[in-house]
């Protein structure tokens, strides 16, 4: 009205000249934040307002920029999550590592911290650490992506897990090529262990809690790339990961948020909230918005308790164990390590069963080496991991200890050689569900040749158990070069591919060649049916001679009194 003029309604120009001069009288916190100099939440949540990612903000505008006009109009009361003591210790647990004087200060950036903690149950987020001083370097260290390393090896578990592969399996820890899974660019994925050396096979209880890096690199194999990719994008990740075998050692980088979101699933049993930062909003006493978590089961009970079983390797026994062996409190906890390539991004990811809270340090923009900052070996288990435990020390209190769901597990019968019909009604009454593909083998035609996971693993109830069903065709096998190994390994190597085994042994005078197979017949790399045999010729050492028995001495009869042959009373 004021720049209308008095012949279109308006005012006349002096008087609108002396408006427009004029205070309006609004409150001086009009648009602003009610804080000095506000947290880096505070940006997070007027972005969230504005982009309104989960549609829960059209109460203030269907679009963007009326949502924004909104924020800046003022004359709303945003009640937020986050918990100012929770923050401040965060504030002071990113600051410990600088307790020991880095080496090399003068690299840079300076390395720095990220602190998210969600409530498990809810998805609130109670503490959102973006830098040691975001108000001084406004550096956003929470939304922005970092390679995760082994700390993304939660969900590939997930996903092995729902596909019933159990927590027993072993895989080989030799690093080395994994033809079976290119990298992006067609070359072959070369994978090394964080040791530096192979090592042998392992189970998953053992390769999680010590951080196997080859071990990941095979079970994804199996797994399948894509099925992870699922599983993750499921639990919380919501940025894009390629389906590459890469991402078993966390080669894609992720956001300390999402990484906290993802872990929350697990630490609720499967069940994802989306984090949320905003409480209610309100205009004078009429609320015009009000939180309602957004929960949903999106990983199963069980598969979801197993990670956590196996979760409790790397605070226990593992990678971060030197951490948590003293100084830790009552509450169950679980978590794991993360150090991407090169030691450039440090991680560790954790929760109780009320909180979950994810750490990352590293070179915010240009990320080097840790160790050329600090001047020693770093990882995710010496720098991340005591931030979170200082943290973690101090939210805690008041919290009564928690207990994780049990992982039920279940045994899987054998179930080879029965016929098709009874071997699935026997998985079916144990509690699994049953996929069937027929197969070449010499095994009777319509009996189980084959099934996987194998009889006796201890895996989820639940889960589909795959079977081979014989078509009676024997399939040609190629047979494998076994000379120089015992004939215990020859013999196994052979049965894994279903050709039986006859032994002739050779007599040597030398120890070393004892039990060690010099020949077999048909030869290595002949093509055989399946269900053949095979002769083996070992050697083995001259039998030892049956010793001579020493013959026993007859006994002398025993003198009675007075010298007569008759026994005394």
């Amino acid at each position: 009205m004021i720049a209308l003029g008095p012949e279109n309604g308006g005012v006349s120009a002096a008087r609108g000249q002396r408006a427009k001069d004029s205070e309006l009288g609004l409150a001086s916190n009009v648009g602003g934040t009610g804080l000095p100099i506000p947290p880096f939440l505070v940006d997070y949540v007027k972005q969230q307002i504005v982009d309104d990612p989960n549609g829960w903000y059209s109460v203030l505008g269907s679009t963007p920029n009326e949502r924004e006009r909104a924020l800046s109009e003022g004359g709303l009361d945003i009640i937020t999550t986050l918990d100012p003591d929770w923050q401040k210790a965060a504030q002071k647990a990113a600051n410990a590592p600088w307790d020991r004087t880095p080496l090399h200060p003068d690299y840079k950036p300076e390395p720095d911290v990220a602190i998210v903690s969600l409530e498990t149950h809810t998805g609130a987020i109670r503490t959102m650490l973006s830098g040691r001083d975001y108000q001084k370097d406004q550096i956003n260290t929470v939304t922005t992506q970092h390679p995760p390393g082994s700390s993304f090896k939660p969900y590939v578990l997930a996903a092995a897990f729902e596909q019933g592969i159990p927590p027993t399996a072993t895989y080989s820890g030799v690093q080395g090529p994994i033809p079976e899974c290119p990298n992006g660019d067609g070359t072959v994925w070369n994978v090394t262990n964080a040791e530096g050396f192979s090592l042998g096979s392992l189970n998953l209880y053992d390769a999680t809690a010590e951080s196997v890096n080859a071990v990941f690199a095979r079970l994804i194999v199996d797994v399948g790339p894509s099925n992870v990719v699922d599983m993750a994008h499921r639990a919380g990740i919501t940025t894009f990961l390629p389906p590459y075998c890469s991402l078993a050692t966390g080669s894609v980088g992720i956001t300390p948020l999402d990484q906290a979101s993802g872990y929350q699933t697990f630490a609720n049993s499967g069940i994802h909230c989306t984090p949320y930062a905003v409480t209610s909003i309100s205009r004078g006493h009429h609320v015009l918005f009000e939180q309602v978590p957004d929960c949903n089961r999106v990983v199963s009970a069980p598969v979801a308790n197993l990670v956590n079983e196996l979760l409790k390797g790397p605070v226990t026994y593992g990678t971060a164990a030197s951490v948590f062996s003293s100084g830790w409190g009552v509450w169950p906890l679980r978590g794991k390590t993360g150090t991407s390539d090169l030691n450039k991004e440090l991680w560790f990811g954790g929760y109780t069963r009320q909180v979950t809270t994810a750490v990352w340090v590293g070179s915010p923009g240009d990320p080097y080496e840790m160790p050329f900052y600090w001047g020693y070996s770093v990882f995710g288990g010496s720098v991340a991991a005591p931030i979170w435990k200082a943290y973690m020390l101090q939210v805690m209190q008041g919290f009564a200890p928690r207990d994780f769901p049990t992982a039920e597990l279940t045994r899987v019968p054998s179930v080879l050689g029965m016929t098709e019909a009874v071997a699935i009604q026997t998985l079916k009454d144990a509690g699994f569900k049953v996929d069937t593909t027929v197969i070449d083998s010499y095994l009777t035609k319509g009996t189980v040749a084959e099934q996987d996971p194998p009889a006796g693993s201890q895996t989820i109830g639940g889960v589909t158990v795959h079977l081979g069903i014989s078509n009676g065709v024997a399939p040609h096998v190629t047979l494998p070069s076994v000379k120089g190994l015992t004939v215990k390994a020859a013999t196994a190597a052979l049965a894994g591919i279903n050709v039986s085994v006859t032994v002739v042994e050779k007599e040597t005078t030398d120890p070393k060649l004892d039990g060690l197979v010099y020949g077999m017949n048909p030869d290595a790399g002949t093509s055989v049916l399946e269900g053949s045999s095979v002769t083996l010729f070992a050697w083995a050492a001259p039998a030892s001679p049956t010793p001579t028995p020493t013959p026993t001495p007859t006994p002398s009869p025993s003198p009675s009194p007075g010298g007569g042959g008759g026994g005394g009373g």
